[in-house]
């Protein structure tokens, strides 16, 4: 037989009045796992809050991973066209415009990698 009772005590509290109280009905009857409705209802969504903290560490590493491969392939594209940055900055250009030119291949490939998604 389960029993549920509101109170305005606090848990540690009521418990053992609790118990002298539903003894006092019928002391044949055992009472045990005297719980608050808080600590119910925690093991009881504790699965599913499992399961949400893995699907967010999941996508945490996703996301960490995709940053790391971004990185690398703008580290190899500017690698491959050194010499072109080169003689854009001989031939005047200013520093906003070679980061322009490289982040906006590297939004490029990212946006199209969201695309896909």
């Amino acid at each position: 037989m389960s029993l549920v009772a509101r109170t305005l005590c606090p848990h540690h509290s009521s418990n053992r009045r609790f118990g002298v109280r539903y003894q006092s009905v019928d002391p044949t009857l055992p009472v045990f796992n005297i719980r608050s409705m808080t600590d119910v209802m925690d093991v009881s969504i504790a699965p599913r809050r499992f399961s949400a903290e893995l699907v967010g560490v999941f996508a945490a590493v996703a996301m960490l991973l995709s940053s790391i491969g971004i990185y690398g392939l703008l580290a190899y594209m500017v690698g491959q066209r050194s010499r072109e940055i080169g003689i854009r900055v001989a031939l005047g250009a200013q520093r906003p415009d070679i980061l322009k030119l490289i982040l906006g291949k590297g939004l490029l490939l990212a946006g199209t990698g969201l695309r896909l998604d």
